[in-house]
């Protein structure tokens, strides 16, 4: 089990804005969240879409056992803000969810996926994601070098399937894929994998500028100080390999939707 204090325990706890939470008292102060749209004011379909995705966000916080059992669940900021359109909000996450299963699927793994995420480290704009993102790395045997690494833009000093991953990700932020790049991936890897891995990097990289909107609107900022907790905590072996979170589980529950 993850400690209260630990740096995984913070982005969790960040994730549905439980940081400020008093267990003894009355709970978070809900002021500052955007309310949920009322039912009366939507269409069929868009009430629909409200109740899918906070199932479904209620669903992703009962794979997190560590916060589950110590918290009660609130819809995430992030989805408090982007449900006052409830199919913008559906559409959102049921893009997460593709991709969420793509090892299932036998697309990209979670190997693959964590370096694509290390790849967008220097790009992104916040911290909590950038937190989380070096969590998922070190459960995914990713090393503080090849972190710091990316952080210097050292790729030379990376592994070989590492360095193009990362290199994928600035070509694709960039956007100067060239065709040339793009057919010697696809002959290695497949078509379907590189134009699934080009869609997963421009998602992550809107997610982490949309978390962070949706956050500053409702008065939640985050810097640089989990960042470097988390990393430290990766360099002195106080990481470990522990998933915040069963993917597997939320993987195949999405699959059923």
């Amino acid at each position: 089990m993850l400690s209260e204090n630990s740096p995984q325990m913070k982005v969790l706890k960040l994730t549905w804005a439980t940081l400020d939470w008093d267990k003894e008292g009355e709970g978070r102060d809900m002021s500052r969240f955007l309310p949920l749209p009322e039912k009366e004011t939507l269409s069929e379909s868009e009430a629909r879409d409200l109740d899918w995705v906070v199932a479904r966000d209620q669903r992703k916080f009962d794979c997190m056992p560590m916060l589950r059992d110590e918290y009660p669940f609130e819809v995430a900021p992030l989805f408090t803000g982007l449900l006052q359109t409830p199919r913008l909000a559906r559409l959102w996450a049921e893009l997460g969810d593709y991709y969420m299963t793509a090892s299932i699927r036998g697309t990209m793994n979670e190997v693959e996926r964590a370096w694509i995420d290390m790849g967008l480290l220097p790009l992104l704009v916040n911290g909590w994601v950038q937190a989380g993102n070096i969590a998922v790395a070190a459960a995914n045997g990713i090393s503080a070098d090849d972190i710091q690494a990316i952080r210097d833009s050292r790729l030379d000093a990376l592994p070989p399937h590492g360095k193009e991953l990362v290199e994928l990700v600035r070509l694709t932020v960039e956007g100067s894929l060239t065709a040339d790049r793009f057919r010697e991936l696809a002959a290695d890897r497949g078509t379907k994998w590189t134009i699934e891995a080009i869609g997963y990097i421009v998602f992550r990289y809107a997610s982490a500028i949309i978390d962070s909107i949706m956050w500053k609107i409702q008065k939640i900022e985050v810097g640089d100080e989990l960042i470097d907790e988390m990393f430290t905590a990766l360099k002195e072996g106080r990481l470990g390999a522990q998933n915040m979170m069963d993917k597997e589980a939320f993987a195949r529950g999405a699959l059923e939707q």
